[in-house]
C-alpha cells in the first residue's frame, strides 16, 4: 500500500534538489539568475465583461496548524535568467524546473501568456539522465 503523505514529502525535497542544481547550472553557464516571486494570475472578469490576467506578486498561504507561512516562494515560472552578451545587449528568460518535463494544462496557459504578452522566452529544465536538458516552449 503506498503512503501519499510519505510519498509527497519525497517529491516535494527531490523537486527543491532539482531546482538547485538547475540554479547551479544556469550560473555555471554565465547566466545571473533570480528566484521569482511572481505568477499569472487566473483570468479576471473586467467591468466590460472581457477576461485578463495579470503577472503580479504572490503571496503566502498561512499554516494555522503550524503558525507560519508556506509557499513562500511559488513563483511560475521558478526562475528569472540574465546573461549580458559581449557587446552590451541584455538575454532575458524564465526558467522552470520540471523533473519529468511534463506541464499540466494551467502550465501551459501560463506560459502562452508569458511569450504572448510580456514577449519572454520561457525554458522547460528537465533530467536527461545525469544531466539537465533545457526546452523552449
Amino acid at each position: 500500500m503506498t503512503d501519499f503523505k510519505k510519498q509527497g514529502k519525497n517529491n516535494r525535497a527531490k523537486g527543491k534538489r532539482f531546482e538547485l542544481k538547475v540554479r547551479a547550472d544556469l550560473e555555471r553557464k554565465g547566466w545571473i539568475v533570480f528566484r521569482n516571486s511572481n505568477d499569472v494570475t487566473k483570468p479576471i472578469e473586467t467591468d466590460i465583461g472581457e477576461y485578463e490576467r495579470f503577472f503580479k506578486q504572490t503571496t503566502g498561504h498561512w499554516n494555522p496548524f503550524t503558525r507560519t507561512i508556506m509557499m513562500n516562494s511559488s513563483g511560475f515560472p521558478d526562475f528569472i535568467g540574465i546573461v549580458i552578451g559581449p557587446n552590451g545587449s541584455n538575454q532575458i528568460e524564465f526558467f522552470e524546473c520540471k523533473v519529468n518535463g511534463k506541464l499540466d494544462k494551467i502550465e501551459k496557459e501560463k506560459i502562452e501568456w508569458i511569450k504572448n504578452n510580456l514577449k519572454i522566452q520561457v525554458n522547460i529544465a528537465s533530467k536527461n539522465g545525469k544531466e539537465i536538458k533545457y526546452e523552449q516552449q
